[in-house]
C-alpha cells in the first residue's frame, strides 16, 4: 500500500496537468482565428456576417448573431485589412431602428464597400 502523502502528491500532479495553462502558441492561434466569438487582443465579440452589399447606396445587409445599436463601434474582417466604423444608421425592413438583436437582418450605411461573408465584430 502506498503512503498517503504519495497518493496526495500524485493526485495534485494530475490535477495540475488538467488545470495547466495552454501554450502561448495555442493562445495566439485562438486570438488570430477569425471565426472565434471573442478576440482577446481587441476585446471584440463576433456579432454577425455580411450577407449582401448594395454598392449603389453603400449599405451592408448583416445577419446578426448578437446585439447591435446605433453608436456601437464595429470591426469588419473579410478580404483585406479589417475596417472599423461607428454604426450611425441602421434599418430593419426599411424602418430605422436604434438597436437590433440576434437573428435580425439589418442594413447599415457604410462609406467602405464590404465583402459578402465578412465577419462583424463589436468592439468593447
Amino acid at each position: 500500500m502506498e503512503n498517503i502523502d504519495d497518493l496526495i502528491k500524485d493526485e495534485e500532479e494530475e490535477r495540475g496537468k488538467a488545470d495547466a495553462k495552454p501554450s502561448k502558441n495555442a493562445v495566439v492561434e485562438d486570438m488570430l482565428h477569425d471565426d472565434s466569438e471573442y478576440d482577446a487582443r481587441s476585446g471584440a465579440v463576433l456579432i454577425g456576417t455580411v450577407e449582401h452589399f448594395f454598392s449603389k447606396i453603400n449599405v451592408a445587409a448583416i445577419r446578426l448573431t448578437g446585439s447591435l445599436k446605433i453608436g456601437d463601434v464595429i470591426e469588419v474582417r473579410g478580404d483585406g485589412e479589417p475596417v472599423q466604423l461607428t454604426v450611425s444608421s441602421m434599418q430593419i425592413e426599411k424602418v430605422d431602428v436604434a438597436e437590433a438583436e440576434e437573428g435580425d437582418s439589418v442594413g447599415i450605411k457604410t462609406d467602405t464597400p464590404l465583402s459578402v461573408g465578412s465577419k462583424i465584430y463589436k468592439i468593447n
